[in-house]
C-alpha cells in the first residue's frame, strides 16, 4: 500500500519537507492564487498537484463551481484527477450542491474540520483536517486524504507548510516539470492537429511524452501510431501525451 504526502501553503514556500505533491490554490477566497510559474517550480521537486478552491460565505456556488472547472480545463487537468473544495469549518449544503452541479464530470473532494465537514453533502470523498502531528488517514467512510500536521501548531519543524496524507488509489494531477502538462487523447485529433493546437511540433510532443511518462519509451498504442510516420490520422483514444503548458 503506497501512501503519499503532499504539502499545503498559500504561496510557494522557500523550502518544504520531502513530498510527493502539493496543493494548488486556484480561486475562491484563497489568499493567493498560484501562478503557472509557481506550479512549475513546485512540480520539479514534488510532481503531483491537488487543485483547491476556497469556500467563502455569501459566494455563489454555481458560479464558483463553473469557475473552478474552467480553471482546471485551462490547465488541462484530466477529469478523473482529484480537486478539492475547501469548506474549512463551514457547513453550507446549498452552496456545495450548486457547486457540484456546475463542476462538470470531474472528481471533487471536500476538505474541512472533522467537526463540520461531514455535515456537508457528500461528493467523491472527504479530506478532513485532524492535526495530530502523526501521518494517518482519519477513520471515517469515504476518507481519501487527511491533513495531519499544521505549521501553526509547530508540527512541521521549520517549514511553513501543512502536511496531508493521500489515500491509495487517489489520482492527482501531474503538471510536469518545465512547463509540461499531460492530456488524454479523445480519438478525434491527429498528432499534427494536436501539435498545432499547442504550438509545438509532433516531434516535440513525442519527445516530451517519452521524457515525462511513467515508463521509458511509448505505450504500445502510441508506438504503433508513430510507426505510421505521417501523423495525419486521428490518434487512438486514451493515450496519455505530454504537451507544452
Amino acid at each position: 500500500m503506497t501512501l503519499r504526502t503532499i504539502f499545503d501553503a498559500y504561496r510557494l514556500p522557500p523550502a518544504w519537507p520531502k513530498s510527493d505533491g502539493f496543493m494548488v490554490y486556484a480561486g475562491g477566497s484563497a489568499e493567493h492564487v498560484w501562478t503557472d510559474a509557481e506550479i512549475r517550480a513546485a512540480a520539479r521537486a514534488a510532481p503531483e498537484a491537488l487543485p483547491v478552491w476556497e469556500y467563502q460565505p455569501g459566494r455563489n456556488g454555481a458560479q464558483d463551481g463553473a469557475g473552478f472547472a474552467s480553471w482546471l480545463g485551462q490547465h488541462q487537468v484530466p477529469g478523473d484527477c482529484l480537486a478539492l473544495l475547501a469548506m474549512e469549518a463551514y457547513v453550507d449544503r446549498p452552496y456545495v450542491t450548486d457547486f457540484a452541479d456546475n463542476f462538470g464530470q470531474r472528481s471533487l473532494g471536500l476538505y474541512g474540520s472533522i467537526d463540520s465537514l461531514f455535515n456537508n453533502p457528500p461528493q467523491d470523498g472527504w479530506w478532513p483536517a485532524n492535526p495530530t502531528g502523526a501521518p494517518h488517514l482519519f477513520a471515517h467512510p469515504g476518507v481519501i486524504g487527511t491533513q495531519y500536521a499544521w505549521s501553526s501548531l509547530g508540527q512541521t519543524g521549520s517549514y511553513e507548510v501543512d502536511l496531508s496524507l493521500v489515500a491509495p488509489g487517489v489520482r492527482l494531477w501531474r503538471p510536469g516539470p518545465g512547463g509540461a502538462v499531460y492530456l488524454i487523447t479523445d480519438g478525434l485529433l491527429s498528432l499534427r492537429e494536436l501539435a498545432a493546437a499547442h504550438k509545438a511540433s509532433p516531434a516535440k510532443i513525442l519527445r516530451m511524452t517519452a521524457q515525462n511518462g511513467p515508463a521509458s519509451g511509448y505505450p504500445p498504442a502510441l508506438a504503433s501510431y508513430v510507426n505510421q510516420a505521417t501523423f495525419a490520422e486521428a490518434l487512438p483514444a486514451g493515450i496519455t501525451l505530454w504537451v507544452p503548458a
